[in-house]
C-alpha cells in the first residue's frame, strides 16, 4: 500500500503543479486566486498522502 499512497502523492503535487501554471495564464485576478487556493489544497493533501506512506498505512 505504500507505493499506492506514495503514488497518488505523486500525482496529487501534479495536479498542485499544474493548477499553479493555469493560475499564471489568467487574466482575472479572482479566478487565479481560487485556482491557487486549490493548488494549496492539493499540496496538503500531498503532504498528508506521504505521511501516510512513511507510516506505512
Amino acid at each position: 500500500m505504500t507505493n499506492t499512497l506514495s503514488d497518488q502523492a505523486i500525482a496529487t503535487r501534479d495536479r498542485a503543479k499544474w493548477a499553479r501554471r493555469l493560475a499564471t495564464t489568467l487574466t482575472a485576478a479572482e479566478d487565479a486566486a481560487r485556482l491557487l487556493r486549490y493548488a494549496e489544497k492539493l499540496e496538503a493533501q500531498a503532504v498528508d498522502l506521504d505521511r501516510r506512506a512513511m507510516e506505512g498505512g
